[in-house]
């Protein structure tokens, strides 16, 4: 299973977006675009509005991402969504 510990995730400058849209032949809107850190690895994904989920879990424990569940499932979980 890959880790990213300290995982960032940020939208880039308008003028960085259309340069990796230009760069990398993307098919899409600079404003879907979002650079991600970790570690040494630098990267990037073309997304919707990510969203993100933190909470200490059992390994074999149901998804944070499980939209059939009530929500929020306990006061030790944290959320949101990357601006």
């Amino acid at each position: 299973m890959p880790r990213m510990n300290g995982l960032k995730i940020w939208r880039p400058t308008q003028i960085d977006a259309i340069e990796a849209v230009e760069k990398f032949n993307l098919r899409s809107r600079p404003e879907s675009l979002y650079l991600l850190s970790s570690g040494e690895f630098e990267g990037f994904v073309v997304s919707g509005r990510p969203a993100w989920r933190e909470a200490v879990r059992d390994l074999e424990a149901p998804t944070l991402f499980d939209f059939g569940q009530q929500w929020p499932p306990g006061p030790e979980i944290k959320w949101g969504n990357v601006d």
